[in-house]
């Protein structure tokens, strides 16, 4: 279901700092995202033998000013819904938020997707640490 969605980097203001595209993966990247993301949680093995998980890769948020901060990463999304990201690149010791938008890219992302009354994507919250680096 949020497969083609926008996932959005938020920084502790509420700007718009990184996004990529949710899509399928196929088998053979399965190694590639395991080592992306390795380390991040317990669940990581069981989350890429899901069949339904989808990944993203991040980047700058399209008219971002990269002179600062340049975001970079990658976000896996399993059935259960369960994001999880490794993110870097961010700005240092701050806060921000991970959301799955409506839209298929990144120039078309809309305000957060999602269906029934509870946006439950206001609950992905991260800190970076001393080098903009943020994992969850």
């Amino acid at each position: 279901i949020n497969v083609d969605h926008a996932v959005v980097v938020h920084n502790s203001v509420g700007q718009r700092v990184a996004c990529g595209t949710l899509s399928s993966f196929l088998e053979e990247t399965a190694r590639e995202i395991r080592h992306a993301v390795s380390g991040l949680h317990t669940d990581r093995d069981s989350a890429l033998s899901d069949p339904f998980v989808v990944e993203g890769a991040l980047a700058p948020y399209p008219g971002l000013d990269t002179g600062v901060v340049s975001p970079s990463g990658t976000v896996l999304l399993n059935s259960d819904n369960v994001l999880s990201f490794a993110l870097s690149g961010a700005e240092a010791n701050s806060a921000g938020a991970v959301h799955i938008h409506a839209g298929t890219s990144c120039e078309e992302a809309a305000g957060h997707f999602y269906s029934g009354p509870f946006d439950g994507w206001l609950e992905t919250n991260f800190a970076t640490d001393a080098n903009g680096a943020a994992s969850g």
